[in-house]
């Protein structure tokens, strides 16, 4: 089981990798914490590989551009995985207090600017997470 001291030992060793803080390293200590506590490894892992694919996939839109080949395809993608990690998020975040998940939906989830910006910045952590343990071979946990 994961404790919140080793959950902070991993996310200072993403940060030492990574020779950069982490934008929402808190946020990201709760759902390890979360998914711990309530048996949701599999579902935070999935947040992981899909926080790392819309990262990813949302840079390559970026560099296509609208009116580029494979655009529209990678939209969809794009819609499709977002709507897979919200809903693995906001499973996660079912075992959090409503003050927490509350939180999670205004910074993250709502439909505005600010909550893109902020979901940008999570996708990005957590793509180094991803990285960090392929690299290492370390757990999430």
């Amino acid at each position: 089981m994961s404790t919140p001291s080793r959950t902070t030992e991993f996310l200072d060793a993403v940060e030492r990798w990574t020779k950069q803080r982490l934008c929402h390293r808190d946020e990201i200590k709760h759902l390890i914490d979360l998914s711990f506590s309530s048996e949701h490894r599999e579902e935070f892992g999935e947040i992981v590989l899909l926080g790392k694919f819309l990262w990813n996939t949302h840079n390559v839109m970026k560099r296509v551009g609208p009116g580029g080949e494979g655009y529209s395809k990678l939209s969809e993608e794009f819609s499709a995985a977002l709507e897979k990690f919200t809903a693995s998020v906001r499973g996660v975040l079912a075992n959090g207090n409503e003050e927490l998940r509350a939180r999670f939906e205004r910074a993250f989830l709502a439909m505005n600017s600010a909550a893109m910006t902020n979901l940008m910045d999570l996708l990005n952590d957590l793509g180094q997470l991803k990285n960090y343990a392929i690299d290492t071979k370390q757990s999430y946990y």
